[in-house]
């Protein structure tokens, strides 16, 4: 899990790496396209964004929803 861009590096140096965002400033669309695998998000930042639980089921990412 990352919270900061760092993590994308890694990603990118370890491509069978799984990374998943946390600080809740990405939609699920914007995780896809930054190579993540899933999100640990707020609860107050998926009550805020509910649809993204669904879109995250939809790409088969890794939630802690």
């Amino acid at each position: 899990m990352t919270f900061d861009k760092g993590g994308l590096k890694v990603i990118e140096m370890a491509p069978e790496a799984n990374g998943a965002k946390s600080p809740g400033d990405k939609t699920t669309s914007g995780l896809k396209e930054a190579i993540y695998f899933g999100f640990d998000y707020t609860i107050n930042v998926l009550k805020k964004n509910p649809q993204w639980i669904k879109e995250a089921k939809n790409l088969c990412f890794s939630t802690n929803a």
